[in-house]
């Protein structure tokens, strides 16, 4: 059975899923430090499923980089196991 999914739907499940990305390449990085480091925007946005189970949290634990469009999580301090991640 196929079901419709109404746009609004579909937006508010990018809109609460997606992360922002910036452009990780070395030509980058050399700009962003010739450039004297200023705050760019995010240059993408995509939708990485397993990530986006991760919970938020004020004091999050944990912080997400891109190298390409591969996510990395990595956890900012040592954590006990069975800790849950949560993303600031």
């Amino acid at each position: 059975m196929v079901t419709k999914i109404s746009r609004s739907l579909v937006e508010r499940i990018i809109a609460y899923n997606s992360f922002s990305s910036y452009t990780s390449t070395r030509a980058r990085f050399l700009k962003s430090l010739a450039d004297g480091a200023q705050h760019q925007p995010p240059e993408a946005s995509g939708v990485w499923i397993l990530a986006s189970y991760i919970n938020h949290s004020c004091l999050g634990n944990c912080c997400r980089s891109f190298i390409g469009a591969m996510q990395i999580v990595r956890a900012t301090e040592d954590l006990p196991p069975g800790t849950e991640l949560v993303f600031p």
